[in-house]
Protein backbone atom coordinates (compact mmCIF):
# COMPACT_ATOMS: atom_id res chain seq x y z
CA UNK A 1 0.00 0.00 0.00
CA UNK A 2 1.42 3.42 -0.97
CA UNK A 3 1.41 5.87 1.40
CA UNK A 4 1.06 9.67 0.17
CA UNK A 5 4.35 11.64 1.94
CA UNK A 6 3.32 15.69 1.44
CA UNK A 7 6.23 17.79 1.85
CA UNK A 8 6.27 21.12 2.73
CA UNK A 9 8.33 23.51 0.50
CA UNK A 10 10.94 25.40 2.22
CA UNK A 11 11.89 28.65 2.04
CA UNK A 12 15.75 30.14 2.29
CA UNK A 13 16.33 34.40 2.23
CA UNK A 14 19.92 34.61 0.86
CA UNK A 15 20.43 38.60 1.15
CA UNK A 16 22.62 40.42 -1.29
CA UNK A 17 25.50 41.21 -0.79
CA UNK A 18 25.05 45.07 0.46
CA UNK A 19 27.56 48.08 2.00
CA UNK A 20 28.35 48.67 5.73
CA UNK A 21 26.18 51.11 6.92
CA UNK A 22 27.15 54.14 7.44
CA UNK A 23 30.39 53.63 5.51
CA UNK A 24 31.58 56.59 2.95
CA UNK A 25 33.99 54.55 0.82
CA UNK A 26 34.57 58.00 -1.35
CA UNK A 27 35.80 59.96 1.92
CA UNK A 28 39.21 61.86 0.76
CA UNK A 29 41.05 60.37 3.94
CA UNK A 30 44.48 61.31 2.76
CA UNK A 31 43.24 64.73 2.87
CA UNK A 32 41.13 64.92 5.80
CA UNK A 33 44.73 63.72 7.67
CA UNK A 34 46.47 66.25 6.03
CA UNK A 35 44.05 69.14 7.02
CA UNK A 36 43.94 67.21 10.33
CA UNK A 37 47.45 67.52 11.00
CA UNK A 38 47.48 70.95 10.00
CA UNK A 39 44.88 72.01 12.40
CA UNK A 40 46.17 70.05 15.60
CA UNK A 41 49.74 72.20 14.76
CA UNK A 42 48.18 75.77 14.35
CA UNK A 43 46.48 74.78 17.42
CA UNK A 44 49.39 73.95 19.96
CA UNK A 45 51.09 77.24 18.60
CA UNK A 46 47.99 79.46 19.05
CA UNK A 47 47.99 78.23 22.84
CA UNK A 48 51.60 78.22 22.55
CA UNK A 49 52.79 81.22 21.12
CA UNK A 50 51.37 83.80 23.51
CA UNK A 51 52.25 82.34 26.67
CA UNK A 52 55.46 81.49 25.24
CA UNK A 53 56.63 85.15 24.68
CA UNK A 54 56.60 87.74 27.67
CA UNK A 55 52.88 87.47 27.88
CA UNK A 56 51.73 88.68 24.84
CA UNK A 57 47.81 88.24 24.96
CA UNK A 58 46.29 85.28 23.60
CA UNK A 59 43.53 82.65 23.71
CA UNK A 60 44.52 79.51 24.59
CA UNK A 61 40.57 77.68 24.56
CA UNK A 62 40.88 78.63 20.65
CA UNK A 63 43.66 76.80 20.24
CA UNK A 64 42.20 73.53 22.02
CA UNK A 65 39.18 74.08 19.73
CA UNK A 66 41.51 73.82 16.65
CA UNK A 67 43.32 70.42 18.34
CA UNK A 68 39.91 68.65 18.56
CA UNK A 69 38.96 69.42 15.53
CA UNK A 70 42.54 68.12 14.11
CA UNK A 71 41.32 65.11 16.21
CA UNK A 72 38.10 64.34 14.71
CA UNK A 73 39.61 65.16 10.88
CA UNK A 74 41.93 61.75 11.96
CA UNK A 75 39.73 60.09 13.41
CA UNK A 76 37.14 60.32 10.14
CA UNK A 77 39.58 59.76 7.83
CA UNK A 78 40.40 56.44 9.63
CA UNK A 79 37.04 55.18 10.06
CA UNK A 80 35.09 56.68 7.29
CA UNK A 81 31.94 56.69 9.41
CA UNK A 82 29.05 58.99 9.30
CA UNK A 83 29.39 59.30 12.87
CA UNK A 84 33.19 61.05 13.03
CA UNK A 85 32.80 62.76 9.57
CA UNK A 86 29.93 64.39 11.10
CA UNK A 87 31.47 65.27 14.21
CA UNK A 88 34.75 66.35 12.05
CA UNK A 89 32.04 68.98 10.22
CA UNK A 90 30.26 70.23 12.77
CA UNK A 91 33.79 70.88 14.72
CA UNK A 92 35.58 72.24 11.43
CA UNK A 93 32.53 74.23 10.70
CA UNK A 94 32.53 76.07 14.61
CA UNK A 95 36.41 76.58 13.99
CA UNK A 96 36.19 78.15 11.19
CA UNK A 97 33.62 80.60 12.84
CA UNK A 98 36.29 81.58 15.51
CA UNK A 99 39.14 81.86 13.15
CA UNK A 100 38.10 83.96 10.47
CA UNK A 101 36.98 86.76 13.33
CA UNK A 102 40.24 86.92 14.82
CA UNK A 103 42.38 86.58 11.89
CA UNK A 104 40.69 90.01 10.69
CA UNK A 105 41.11 91.10 14.63
CA UNK A 106 44.88 90.18 14.73
CA UNK A 107 45.46 91.83 11.02
CA UNK A 108 43.84 95.13 12.36
CA UNK A 109 45.86 95.00 15.36
CA UNK A 110 49.00 94.52 13.66
CA UNK A 111 48.29 97.48 11.60
CA UNK A 112 47.72 99.72 14.83
CA UNK A 113 50.39 98.01 17.02
CA UNK A 114 52.39 100.84 18.81
CA UNK A 115 55.45 98.78 18.90
CA UNK A 116 57.65 96.63 16.38
CA UNK A 117 57.01 93.46 18.90
CA UNK A 118 54.03 93.70 19.13
CA UNK A 119 53.07 94.28 15.56
CA UNK A 120 55.37 91.28 14.61
CA UNK A 121 53.14 88.97 17.21
CA UNK A 122 50.01 90.01 15.97
CA UNK A 123 51.43 88.63 12.23
CA UNK A 124 52.51 85.41 13.88
CA UNK A 125 49.23 84.50 15.49
CA UNK A 126 47.56 86.36 12.15
CA UNK A 127 48.98 84.08 9.59
CA UNK A 128 48.50 81.36 12.30
CA UNK A 129 44.74 81.98 11.78
CA UNK A 130 44.90 82.30 8.01
CA UNK A 131 45.99 78.96 8.00
CA UNK A 132 43.40 77.55 10.45
CA UNK A 133 40.41 79.23 8.48
CA UNK A 134 41.55 77.61 5.29
CA UNK A 135 42.15 74.39 6.62
CA UNK A 136 38.71 74.38 8.79
CA UNK A 137 36.90 75.67 5.57
CA UNK A 138 38.10 72.72 3.48
CA UNK A 139 37.82 69.85 6.22
CA UNK A 140 33.97 71.19 6.24
CA UNK A 141 33.93 71.39 2.68
CA UNK A 142 34.91 67.31 1.89
CA UNK A 143 33.26 66.22 4.71
CA UNK A 144 29.33 68.08 3.81
CA UNK A 145 30.66 66.49 0.38
CA UNK A 146 30.84 63.27 1.18
CA UNK A 147 27.90 63.20 3.51
CA UNK A 148 25.20 65.06 1.19
CA UNK A 149 26.90 63.30 -1.93
CA UNK A 150 28.80 59.92 -1.13
CA UNK A 151 26.82 57.79 0.44
CA UNK A 152 27.07 54.02 -1.11
CA UNK A 153 24.05 52.76 -1.77
CA UNK A 154 22.91 48.81 -1.33
CA UNK A 155 22.83 47.56 -4.97
CA UNK A 156 21.39 44.08 -4.02
CA UNK A 157 17.80 42.58 -3.12
CA UNK A 158 16.88 39.61 -1.06
CA UNK A 159 16.61 36.71 -3.23
CA UNK A 160 14.69 34.11 -1.93
CA UNK A 161 15.31 30.65 -2.84
CA UNK A 162 13.00 27.62 -2.70
CA UNK A 163 13.55 24.25 -2.28
CA UNK A 164 10.58 21.65 -2.85
CA UNK A 165 11.19 18.00 -2.23
CA UNK A 166 8.91 15.51 -4.47
CA UNK A 167 9.12 12.21 -5.42
CA UNK A 168 12.56 11.60 -3.23
CA UNK A 169 14.22 14.41 -5.78
CA UNK A 170 15.69 18.03 -4.80
CA UNK A 171 14.39 21.06 -6.76
CA UNK A 172 15.54 24.47 -6.66
CA UNK A 173 13.75 27.25 -7.78
CA UNK A 174 15.38 30.88 -7.72
CA UNK A 175 13.50 34.25 -8.28
CA UNK A 176 15.47 36.10 -11.06
CA UNK A 177 16.29 39.53 -10.49
CA UNK A 178 14.92 42.18 -12.80
CA UNK A 179 17.73 43.21 -15.14
CA UNK A 180 18.30 46.69 -15.42
CA UNK A 181 15.95 49.21 -17.64
CA UNK A 182 16.60 49.52 -21.00
CA UNK A 183 17.36 52.88 -22.56
CA UNK A 184 14.16 54.00 -24.79
CA UNK A 185 14.92 53.95 -28.21
CA UNK A 186 13.26 56.00 -31.03
CA UNK A 187 9.97 55.02 -32.32
CA UNK A 188 10.04 54.17 -36.21
CA UNK A 189 7.08 54.42 -37.99
CA UNK A 190 5.39 50.88 -38.84
CA UNK A 191 5.35 49.56 -42.52
CA UNK A 192 2.28 49.14 -44.13
CA UNK A 193 1.38 45.20 -44.28
CA UNK A 194 0.42 43.71 -47.48
CA UNK A 195 -3.54 42.50 -47.55
CA UNK A 196 -2.36 39.12 -49.02
CA UNK A 197 0.56 37.65 -49.45
CA UNK A 198 3.14 38.14 -52.31
CA UNK A 199 1.84 41.85 -52.22
CA UNK A 200 5.18 43.58 -51.31
CA UNK A 201 5.32 46.02 -48.46
CA UNK A 202 4.85 49.84 -49.01
CA UNK A 203 6.64 52.51 -47.52
CA UNK A 204 4.37 54.90 -44.99
CA UNK A 205 3.65 58.14 -46.35
CA UNK A 206 5.08 61.48 -46.14
CA UNK A 207 4.62 63.79 -43.17
CA UNK A 208 1.95 65.75 -43.54
CA UNK A 209 3.81 68.30 -40.99
CA UNK A 210 6.78 68.08 -43.24
CA UNK A 211 4.74 68.96 -46.26
CA UNK A 212 3.02 71.83 -45.01
CA UNK A 213 6.22 73.30 -43.47
CA UNK A 214 8.16 72.90 -46.38
CA UNK A 215 5.15 74.60 -48.59
CA UNK A 216 4.86 77.58 -45.99
CA UNK A 217 8.74 77.84 -46.18
CA UNK A 218 8.58 77.90 -50.03
CA UNK A 219 5.39 80.35 -50.14
CA UNK A 220 7.23 82.66 -47.35
CA UNK A 221 10.45 82.71 -49.70
CA UNK A 222 8.54 83.71 -52.22
CA UNK A 223 6.98 86.95 -51.25
CA UNK A 224 10.52 87.98 -49.31
CA UNK A 225 11.46 87.90 -53.23
CA UNK A 226 8.81 89.55 -54.92
CA UNK A 227 8.90 92.16 -51.82
CA UNK A 228 12.75 93.23 -52.02
CA UNK A 229 12.32 93.72 -56.11
CA UNK A 230 9.57 95.79 -55.67
CA UNK A 231 11.15 97.86 -52.99
CA UNK A 232 14.41 98.44 -54.78
CA UNK A 233 12.35 99.05 -58.34
CA UNK A 234 10.78 101.96 -55.80
CA UNK A 235 14.33 102.98 -54.94
CA UNK A 236 15.23 103.47 -58.41
CA UNK A 237 12.53 105.21 -59.88
CA UNK A 238 13.10 107.85 -56.77
CA UNK A 239 16.43 108.58 -57.87
CA UNK A 240 15.93 108.67 -61.62
CA UNK A 241 13.20 111.45 -60.53
CA UNK A 242 15.01 113.48 -58.30
CA UNK A 243 17.82 113.34 -60.92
Amino acid sequence: MATAVTTTPTVTVVPAASDRPGFYANYASKSSFALGATQIGVGVLVCVVPWATLGFFGYAFVGLLFVSAGICGFAAGRVKKSCQIIGSMVLAIIAAVFAVPFFIAYATYAVEADSEYVEDMAYILMMLFLVESVASIWSAAICCRSVCCGRRQTTGSAIPVIYQVQSGQVMMTMMNVAPPPQQQQAALPDMVLPPYPGQGATAPPENAAYQNNAYGEGYVGKLLYVSVNVIIYDFVNACFHFI
